[in-house]
């Protein structure tokens, strides 16, 4: 049983009826990843993207627009860690810097692409 943040986020995206595109440097975790949630009848596709290469960020958002014509939420649960050990015990300047460096990392390596595809949404939605 796989049990990271990022997995629990997409089967609970694919249990409320969304049609969930997950990535991960290795293959082998995506394909773990996929066997599981399809087993589950989820609708799910998988791919091998690191986020710190553009291409490889590009191919990702590219293959998710073919396969499901568009992209309605992005979850980037990509980071780095100020910090190594038990979360609880970094102490609280650790901790703000842990999530200052998620919320920027993941802002920062999915914005460059991502963001036509969240502004074609949003002037669809409102314009």
């Amino acid at each position: 049983m796989i049990q990271r943040i990022g997995f629990a986020i997409a089967r609970r995206l694919a249990r409320e009826g969304a049609r969930v595109v997950i990535s991960s440097r290795k293959q082998d975790n995506v394909q773990k990843a996929v066997d599981i949630l399809q087993k589950e009848k989820l609708d799910i596709y998988g791919t091998v993207c690191h986020v710190s290469k553009s291409d490889d960020r590009k191919r990702l958002l590219d293959e998710t627009i073919e396969k499901y014509g568009k992209l309605d939420i992005l979850v980037s649960n990509a980071a780095i860690s100020p910090s190594f050990g038990n979360i609880l015990e970094v102490g609280k300047k650790n901790l703000i810097l842990y999530l200052i460096s998620k919320l920027y990392f993941g802002f920062r390596q999915q914005n460059q692409h991502g963001i036509k595809y969240l502004m074609l949404m949003l002037n669809q939605l409102f314009f």
